[in-house]
């Protein structure tokens, strides 16, 4: 029969194996996560697209500000920097809100799930908007739509984007608006308002070159 001094080397014994068991699995759970983000960079996965809508059920037709990024890419909008990613093996998509140039010091984030309609709760528009997320290197865009595309140096293929439907007013802050719109020929156009000097319109078309790889367009 053991005594007590045995039964609590044991325990102490079977207590530390579990300890170490569990920080084993937690090791390799990041190394797993690690891995994953590693060869997301290395490889030219479909793009991750958010595509808005105002009503809950993202129906007809697109409205909005919309973008789409390589994963774990950052990309820049007019007001903000964004960071997205899947999460290894599942269809869980994180998407982060920096103030920052390069998606530093994120400010909010938020996750979505693949081809399904979900409301965003970082979103700074006084209305509701909606997304559906999906996966594409060929993204859609609504008809009308200015096109803001970071292009690779070789102006082929597009590293990021986003997207405004015509009309649409950009909430720069408490000061400042934009609104972007297309004429009938197809030309993009800004309106800039300010609430102390007034408005001011101007072209923003932009052809992407090996000098500079934006590209500005009306869809």
């Amino acid at each position: 029969m053991m005594n007590k001094t045995t039964i609590t080397i044991l325990l102490i014994s079977l207590l530390f194996i579990i300890i170490n068991t569990r920080a084993s699995f937690i090791k390799t759970d990041i190394i797993t996560d690690v891995d994953h983000l590693l060869a997301l960079q290395g490889a030219q996965s479909p793009m991750l697209n958010f595509l808005p809508f105002t009503n809950s059920d993202c129906t007809g037709a697109a409205k909005g500000i919309g973008f789409g990024v390589q994963e774990i890419g950052c990309m820049q909008n007019y007001t903000n920097s964004i960071l997205a990613y899947t999460f290894y093996n599942s269809t869980t998509v994180n998407l982060t809100i920096s103030y920052d140039d390069f998606c530093d010091n994120y400010h909010d984030s938020q996750t979505f799930e693949l081809n399904q309609c979900t409301e965003s709760l970082v979103n700074t528009a006084p209305q509701p908007v909606y997304y559906i997320v999906y996966q594409s290197n060929t993204p859609k865009f609504p008809k009308k739509s200015v096109v803001i595309k970071e292009m690779a140096q070789d102006c082929l293929k597009i590293q990021s984007y986003w997207f405004v439907s015509n009309n649409t007013l950009v909430n720069v802050n408490a000061q400042e608006s934009v609104n972007f719109y297309c004429t009938p020929q197809g030309v993009p156009y800004k309106e800039q308002c300010t609430t102390s000097g007034g408005c001011f319109t101007n072209v923003v078309d932009l052809q992407c070159s090996a000098s500079n790889t934006f590209q500005v367009e009306c869809t």
